[in-house]
């Protein structure tokens, strides 16, 4: 298994396995705007490793979903309630 790191530059990715990238390579992505992806993923290839990345952002967008409808519960809830008390007084 090798590690894979992924360099993003607005909807382009590209996908490097780390122990073959080099110092110069690196300078060189960032020098065309290119920035290091915060997650590595070991990984047998490279289509394994943009699963890996992929499984893995869906799970922080399913979360943050689950996270914001509720703060979203809770903020209607109370509205929902005033109003309630207000029709039915």
């Amino acid at each position: 298994m090798e590690k894979y790191v992924f360099y993003v530059k607005g909807s382009a990715t590209k996908v490097f396995v780390k122990s073959e990238l080099s110092k110069s390579s690196v300078q060189q992505l960032k020098q065309e705007g290119y920035k290091k992806y915060q997650l590595e993923f070991d990984a047998n290839s490279k289509q394994e490793a943009i699963k890996k990345l992929n499984e893995n952002s869906r799970e922080s967008l399913d979360s943050l979903s689950q996270f914001s409808g509720s703060y979203l519960f809770l903020a209607l809830f109370p509205l929902a309630i005033f109003i309630l008390v207000f029709i039915f007084r």
